[in-house]
C-alpha cells in the first residue's frame, strides 16, 4: 500500500517526511493545482511511502514528521498518525470470500464495469 504525503514549503526547498524510521525527500510539484500558490513564494512538495503488509496484528507506525530546509532556516512538523490494520479474517466456511451455490454463475473481472 502506498501513501502519499504533501506538504507546502518555500520554493526550493529541501522536504523530507520521515514514517516509521523511513525517511522520504519530497519533490517539488511541477504545475501548482492549488490557487493560493499560484502567486506566492510557496510550492507543495509530494512523496510517497510504501507501508508494510498488513500481518495478523495491528501495526502502528507513528507519526509523519515534515521537515523543510531552505536558506539556511529549518523547520519541522509533527503530520498525521499511520496505523497498518490487520488483516481481515474469515471465520465462518470454508474460507472462500465468495461461494457459489446455484447451479449457474456468471462472473466478471473486477475491472469490468458493464458486461
Amino acid at each position: 500500500m502506498k501513501i502519499e504525503v504533501s506538504a507546502v514549503a518555500y520554493r526550493d526547498s529541501v522536504v523530507t517526511a520521515t514514517l516509521n524510521g523511513q525517511t522520504i525527500t519530497l519533490t517539488e510539484m511541477e504545475s501548482q493545482e492549488d490557487e493560493s500558490l499560484r502567486d506566492s513564494s510557496y510550492v507543495k512538495y509530494t512523496g510517497t511511502f510504501t507501508a508494510p503488509a498488513a500481518g495478523s496484528s495491528q501495526k502502528n507506525l507513528g507519526n509523519i514528521e515534515i521537515s523543510a530546509k531552505n536558506s539556511g532556516q529549518s523547520e519541522a512538523k509533527q503530520g498525521a498518525s499511520v496505523t497498518v490494520n490487520k488483516k481481515a479474517v474469515i471465520v465462518e466456511g470454508n474460507g472462500n470470500v465468495v461461494e457459489v451455490t446455484a447451479a449457474y454463475c456468471e462472473t466478471y473481472p473486477a475491472n469490468t464495469l458493464d458486461n
